[in-house]
This record gives C-alpha cells, sequence and structure tokens, in this order.
C-alpha cells in the first residue's frame, strides 16, 4: 500500500475500511479514528487530520500498518516494514507489530539479516522471515 500524497491519513484508513466492509460513511469514519487510536494513543487527531507528508517515516510506516489491521486480518505480511527507519523508530515499528500478537499474526519481512539485529527482534519470540540474497 501507499499514501497519497492529497489525502487526509484518516480519509485513507476510511477508504480502507468502506472497500472491504459495508459500514454507514459515520461508521467508517468512527473506525478508523479507533484504528488510529490503537496505534497513535496520544495524537490521534493530530495524525488523522494530517497528509503524509507532514508526518515522520516511522508515523507513516504506523499509519501503513494501521490501513493494514483496519478490516480485521488474521495475517499481515510487512515487506521490510523497518526500512529506512532509525534504530529508534524501527524499534516503535517492531513494537507495535509484538502489540497487534494477541490480535493478528505478523510477520514482518526484513529483508537482510543485520536488520533484525538493528530492530533487536532476533531471538524474540515473533516470527520473522529474513531473505539473505534478497
Amino acid at each position: 500500500m501507499a499514501l497519497h500524497p492529497a489525502i487526509r491519513i484518516a480519509d485513507q484508513i476510511a477508504d480502507v475500511i468502506a472497500a472491504h466492509k459495508s459500514f454507514a460513511r459515520r461508521a467508517v469514519r468512527e473506525h478508523a479514528l479507533q484504528i488510529l487510536a490503537a496505534v497513535f494513543p496520544s495524537e490521534v487527531e493530530r495524525i488523522a487530520n494530517s497528509y503524509p507528508h507532514q508526518l515522520s517515516g516511522g508515523q507513516r510506516a504506523r499509519v501503513l500498518i494501521a490501513q493494514a489491521i483496519s478490516c480485521g486480518p488474521s495475517l499481515i505480511v510487512a515487506d521490510e516494514p523497518t526500512a529506512s527507519l532509525d534504530p529508534e523508530m524501527q524499534q516503535e515499528v517492531l513494537a507495535l507489530f509484538r502489540a497487534l500478537r494477541p490480535e493478528v499474526q505478523s510477520l514482518p519481512d526484513l529483508d537482510h539479516p543485520q536488520s533484525a539485529d538493528a530492530g533487536g527482534i532476533r531471538g524474540s519470540r515473533a516470527r520473522l522471515v529474513c531473505r539473505p540474497s534478497g
């Protein structure tokens, strides 16, 4: 998935929900805000009303995760979810995947084994796929 530069974050998450669920328009918006609250507990309104260029790379990564979980999947396969993020943001994104574990099976796919070390998840109970040859 990608974020549209001219559409606010809450509307982009609502579009995903509306495409897969048959909710009323108001319920779609409320569900989008609930999802954002799960991913951004302290800054829901600011993130919801922001455009992608107003967010950091880590925040955009979490928005994409919010889109992915918005329809209640049983599995998420994330291709390089921490690529181009600094180590602190990598930790935050991977912590979000760990927090989602009770509801959804997440499989972050880190392209390089050293990414797993930088992300601090090697040796944890997270399911991880590393492709050493790309």
